[in-house]
């Protein structure tokens, strides 16, 4: 037996329209995409019947009344992360077989109500002390006003070794299962670390390191880098941001510091979104490809990449400061949208 299309009611009418205007089937399933039987089943109908609507069906009774989906709407709207699989087995305590739920039942009733099913956006965890914290710092720096952040060498580090990014592809509803255009991600190739740092007119310093940072490692890294890449830290003119990861506390990092006159900027715990480098590492996971079959490869791509920043963008991240510090405030100290 031929199963009956299904197709909105806004789409059966387009349907009609363009017959009756003359055109064929073929085409109108193209422009539509649909099917031509769709087309046809429509169309046929419609002259049968003088109607599109579906024929009322018996069918199978329902297993709940309208009261039960109050109940489950309730629920929903209690515990909106509540899996379809709780909220049936919660509901199925006390309730006689003939009434037992599934979670597909669930998931329709849910969707039927206009609740989509969506990713939870992820935060990272602050601590309530470093909170209080972020919230402080926020305060006291945003008086400074935005040119304070372009005396501001920001700094960190990163391992890399994929993209990231999103692939988008344009097809058409019968293709849209296909697995051509799945995008595959090999954890197995090469990884290393990098350390960066970044002024606001857009010099920038980029160092391979190629293993975890220590503080002896750090040390030599500053040395190598920073007055190298802006002299003006040792003059005062400009200050070093730096998280508080344990090699950058290492008293011999701060030994150094002290004795080639670089300035640190006081910063607080878990404030990555502070951190506009954080940005840029993110910058080069998009840009990255999926797969690498060397080293040397990878880190050429990251080095290109590096160098393609634009000065512009990076302007555009230092004026972000106060928007950001702003954000901080907002969420008495915790996690922001940056």
């Amino acid at each position: 037996m031929e199963s009956k299309p299904r197709l909105s009611t806004p789409t059966k009418l387009r349907i009609l329209e363009m017959r009756m205007n003359g055109s064929s089937v073929r085409d109108i399933a193209e422009e539509l995409e649909c099917s031509k039987n769709a087309v046809s089943y429509t169309w046929n109908k419609y002259q049968e019947t003088g109607n599109i609507g579906e024929r009322e069906h018996s069918g199978r009774p329902k297993k709940l009344d309208e009261r039960d989906d109050r109940e489950l709407i309730k629920t929903v709207q209690r515990d909106p992360c509540a899996t379809s699989k709780k909220v049936a087995n919660e509901f199925n305590k006390g309730q006689p077989t003939k009434k037992h739920i599934s979670p597909s039942y669930v998931r329709k009733l849910y969707q039927t109500k206009g609740f989509n099913a969506l990713v939870c956006p992820s935060k990272w965890l602050i601590e309530p002390e470093n909170k209080a914290i972020r919230y402080r710092f926020a305060q006291e720096y945003l008086i400074y006003g935005g040119h304070f952040w372009q005396s501001i060498i920001f700094s960190d580090e990163s391992w890399l070794s994929h993209g990231t990014g999103r692939k988008y592809v344009r097809l058409r509803k019968s293709q849209s299962k296909s697995n051509h255009f799945t995008r595959v991600i090999n954890q197995r190739g090469p990884k290393v670390m990098v350390w960066g740092a970044v002024c606001c007119d857009g010099r920038r310093s980029l160092e391979i390191l190629h293993q975890d940072v220590n503080g002896k490692t750090y040390k030599e890294v500053l040395e190598r880098n920073l007055l190298r890449d802006f002299p003006e830290l040792a003059g005062g003119n400009l200050f070093l941001q730096q998280d508080n990861a344990p090699a950058h506390r290492a008293q011999i990092v701060t030994n150094y510091l002290n004795n080639v006159g670089i300035e640190k900027l006081r910063w607080p715990s878990q404030s990555p979104d502070l951190n506009i480098i954080e940005n840029l590492w993110a910058y080069l996971k998009r840009g990255l490809k999926d797969l690498y079959d060397t080293e040397e490869e990878l880190i050429k791509d990251i080095h290109r990449l590096w160098e393609s920043i634009e000065d512009h963008y990076i302007k555009t991240l230092f004026e972000s400061m106060d928007e950001r510090l702003e954000a901080v405030i907002t969420s008495k100290g915790g996690p922001t949208k940056y």
